[in-house]
């Protein structure tokens, strides 16, 4: 069986519609082929499959700030995303995926750029032991994808402020980031830009995979608005994440939530001696979507009503 072998750099820097892309490019992959996907984002954080926004990222924070939340279909933590921030995309047929291949042609365009790079024990990409790439996986029957980032000059001090998340405690099963040093590579190399970093990635995988494809930037995209839908929608941001337990309120106001799907399935108020108003914030709040400020909006609502009569 003959590889096939395709380059495409898109041009767009939406990160619902790069990863909708991304998925569109596997699913209507050819098993004798790989295919390298180069992509930059604007501003945004990106979180893993099988993790919480809440317990990950500032939500309000994002929202506020204009910076989009996008949930991928690989698993692994959250990542932010900016214009400084290269991700590159291996998605290839189960035949032809090999992922310490890939990783390592990561590796040497990156050292080829001048900079003493090196893997870790989690398979991160390192200078010193602080990290610049990531990696996650998703794999199918017969196709997988390997993606990761390589920070080049993002903003760090919008990296750790986005990544700070709304809530540190919850009782959940939801698969958890773990935080590592970063560095940029301009702190190493203050030449480097994105475009170096892409000649080397597209030098490397035309020699390591004896390839003379050329680099695409623009590719026909038959389900693009059906895909966008779906990568931008409630359900897929928030509607994912993994059921839920949750404490939200205070000063005697609290109410520990059962979250499932996105919404309030069960409220129960934990500091209260009266039944009717047990049952009326339970009533309000059950079927919400969840926001843990709307929650504590309506919780102070009704504590405020109970004040108020005689």
């Amino acid at each position: 069986m003959s590889l096939n072998t395709e380059i495409i750099y898109s041009q767009n820097t939406d990160p619902w519609y790069n990863l909708a892309l991304e998925e569109y490019l596997l699913n209507t992959l050819p098993q004798s082929a790989v295919r390298l996907y180069l992509y930059v984002n604007d501003a945004s954080v990106v979180i893993g499959k099988n993790q919480n926004p809440w317990n990950e990222c500032a939500v309000k924070l994002l929202f506020v700030e204009n910076v989009r939340l996008a949930r991928r279909i690989t698993g692994g933590g959250a990542v932010y995303h900016d214009c400084g921030n290269l991700n590159y995309s291996f998605i290839a047929g189960r035949r032809f995926f090999d992922s310490g291949k890939q990783l390592d042609l990561i590796l040497s365009a990156v050292r080829q750029c001048g900079i003493d790079a090196k893997k870790n024990e989690r398979h991160d990409l390192v200078v010193g032991n602080r990290k610049f790439s990531g990696n996650a996986f998703c794999y199918r029957k017969d196709t997988a994808i390997h993606h990761g980032t390589v920070l080049i000059s993002a903003d760090e001090k919008k990296l750790k402020r986005y990544l700070t998340p709304d809530i540190d405690s919850m009782e959940t099963r939801a698969v958890k980031s773990v935080r590592s040093e970063i560095v940029n590579l301009r702190a190493v190399q203050p030449e480097l830009t994105i475009e170096s970093i892409v000649d080397a990635i597209v030098n490397e995988f035309k020699k390591i995979y004896g390839t003379t494809a050329n680099l695409q930037e623009d590719i026909p995209f038959p389900e693009e608005e059906q895909m966008y839908k779906r990568y931008s929608s409630w359900e897929w941001l928030y509607g994912r994440t993994p059921d839920f337990k949750v404490a939200v309120g205070e000063n005697g106001n609290t109410v520990m939530l059962v979250v499932a799907n996105g919404k309030v399935q069960q409220a129960v108020v934990c500091c209260s001696n009266s039944v009717r108003r047990k049952n009326n914030i339970s009533s309000r709040l059950e079927g919400m979507e969840f926001d843990e400020y709307k929650i504590k909006a309506v919780i102070e609502k009704t504590a405020h009503k109970r004040k108020l009569i005689p």
